[in-house]
């Protein structure tokens, strides 16, 4: 058992006089396997849920980020769920250590995507040119006049056009930027910018989509679209919810139904695969780097690591005859837990109303701190204002 487990190369002797001048034989037993069948199919499906309830968790719902810092959330989660519920439950067919760092590694490769590394930055970075050319003048160098070519180009940045200056009143600049930026409409949609309205009168039923701007120009005469700003039932029917019924052209008219435009992924897909190739070039760079170093400080400066070395032992084989690993047999180690939980408990239970106070975790001692020549210090907002940070402290 502990040749199969440790890989290791033992020395078989021979029997009888032979053993005094033959050379011992060798047999090398393999490790185990942590690239599995297994280990790639469960980390494989928590990427696919992840992926999914990251972005709602962290900018839907406003929740803690399930990746940030130097030990994020959901890594410390998955590791407590894998040493004290997954392993105990499978028994004999406990996932191994390897193959649960496998996993692990998979979930943590995800965050770099959907969450801090990329997603919380990057779209910010495509849509804030847009944004910004028509606010700040002193990017008015960089902002395209009449007749000229944009300045910054369009097919890396979202509602930069092709030509001409931004027109922030543009439905689409509207629809897109002041979407990407404000949000999209909230509650019963209303007849707006390619959104799609199904309404009645006295000559039957119809259903079109609704523009105006530039692209209401482009489409003029077209089947299936009105102009919301130039046709008389575009301009009826503009800001109008299903249900109503208001006096249109030729009698009165029935608003059906209003579909909301949605988020418009045409104005984010060019951009996005613009962009790909120097992302692809940084990741590569970050595994060529990590490669270059790993042998120096694994092997020869054997650095410790210790968050990696905290993550793991969560996942330690169980002491023999018991269920568990060493970690969670250690009173100490539950006395810790504890006590974050309890505080964060008791700020959650505040929040929501059941309970009258809290323990705190920030000291602002900004009101101290609000006059001269305080306030010509250098970030004076989180300076003057302090944070107890269990994971630091624990590091």
């Amino acid at each position: 058992m502990s040749d199969q487990q440790s890989g290791e190369t033992r020395a078989v002797p021979t029997s009888g006089a032979t053993a005094m001048w033959k050379p011992p034989q060798t047999t090398t037993v393999g490790r185990p396997k942590a690239f599995t069948r297994r280990s790639l199919w469960i980390g494989a499906v928590l990427v696919v849920v992840l992926a999914i309830a990251t972005p709602i968790n962290d900018w839907g719902l406003n929740g803690t980020y399930l990746y940030g810092n130097h030990l994020p959330l959901i890594g410390t989660l998955l590791v407590l769920a894998f040493g004290v519920v997954v392993n105990p439950l499978l028994g004999a067919r406990r996932l191994r250590l390897g193959e649960m760092v496998v996993i692990l590694s998979m979930v943590l490769v995800l965050g770099g995507v959907v969450s801090s590394g990329m997603m919380r930055v990057l779209p910010g970075v495509l849509a804030g040119p847009a944004q910004r050319l028509v606010v700040d003048p002193n990017l008015a160098p960089f902002a395209a006049r009449d007749g000229e070519p944009a300045r910054l180009s369009p097919r890396l940045f979202v509602g930069i056009p092709d030509r001409g200056p931004i027109d922030p009143s543009d439905p689409e600049h509207r629809l897109i930027i002041d979407g990407y930026w404000g949000g999209l409409g909230q509650g019963a949609p209303v007849v707006t910018h390619r959104g799609e309205v199904t309404w009645s009168d006295a000559h039957g039923t119809h259903r079109a989509v609704a523009v105006g701007g530039e692209l209401a120009t482009r489409l003029a005469g077209q089947p299936g679209y009105i102009d919301l700003e130039r046709s008389r039932i575009g301009r009826v029917l503009a800001g109008r919810r299903a249900g109503e019924v208001i006096p249109g052209p030729e009698g009165p008219l029935t608003v059906l139904t209003v579909s909301a435009p949605g988020i418009p992924w045409f104005a984010w897909i060019l951009p996005v695969l613009a962009w790909l190739p120097l992302i692809a070039a940084g990741l590569i760079a970050c595994l060529a780097i990590a490669a270059l170093v790993r042998k120096q400080w694994i092997e020869h400066e054997r650095l410790p690591f210790p968050i990696a070395r905290v993550m793991l032992s969560y996942l330690d084989a169980p002491l023999h005859g018991r269920r568990f690993s060493a970690l969670y047999y250690r009173r100490g180690f539950w006395l810790a837990f504890l006590v974050p939980v309890v505080v964060f408990a008791s700020q959650g239970l505040q929040t929501w109303g059941v309970l009258p106070l809290s323990i705190p975790t920030k000291i602002d001692m900004q009101p101290a701190f609000r006059s001269e020549p305080w306030l010509q210090v250098w970030d004076h907002f989180y300076l003057f204002q302090g944070h107890i940070f269990f994971s630091v402290i624990a590091v």
